[in-house]
């Protein structure tokens, strides 16, 4: 499931040289390693929040910026701030700026968390492999051929 915010961010996976940060527990970050694999992103996994600020303020590049909620006040939590992120502000601040991904069970499930991720900045949220797919991938071009009884190929 991919919840977007607003409208509908670039994709990712077409900027040259950049890669992912994540910042989460293992079992996400192993994830988000597959999948940024198969789209041929290099990814950076932290497990704090002053590793992931550190790689931010070194600028990257980064493609997306994957964070998860945190569970550990002074250690991993991505609001640090109230309601705000010191990690979301950074990577806004990037030029160009990332894609931020919350990859969450917990705001996936409470509209009222995604909306603070919204407000913080963040350009989804996600919860699952599929998600972070959809995000980075543009999707096939779609095309409708409407032939009649004559049309022949050259």
């Amino acid at each position: 499931q991919v919840v977007l915010m607003g409208s509908t961010p670039s994709r990712a996976a077409s900027t040259d040289g950049a890669g992912i940060l994540c910042l989460a527990v293992e079992e996400t970050a192993a994830t988000v390693q597959k999948v940024g694999a198969t789209c041929n992103l290099s990814v950076t996994a932290v497990s704090n929040t002053e590793d992931a600020l550190s790689h931010v303020q070194r600028g990257g590049p980064w493609a997306v910026v994957v964070a998860a909620l945190g569970t550990k006040t002074r250690k991993d939590v991505l609001f640090d701030r109230g309601s705000d992120s010191s990690l979301i502000s950074a990577a806004k601040n990037l030029k160009p700026a990332p894609l931020m991904a919350i990859f969450s069970y917990t705001a996936c499930e409470s509209k009222s968390i995604a909306r603070k991720c919204k407000k913080a900045g963040a350009d989804a949220v996600i919860c699952s492999a599929e998600g972070l797919t959809e995000l980075l991938v543009a999707p096939a071009p779609r095309i409708l051929c409407l032939a009649g009884d004559d049309t022949s190929s050259v």
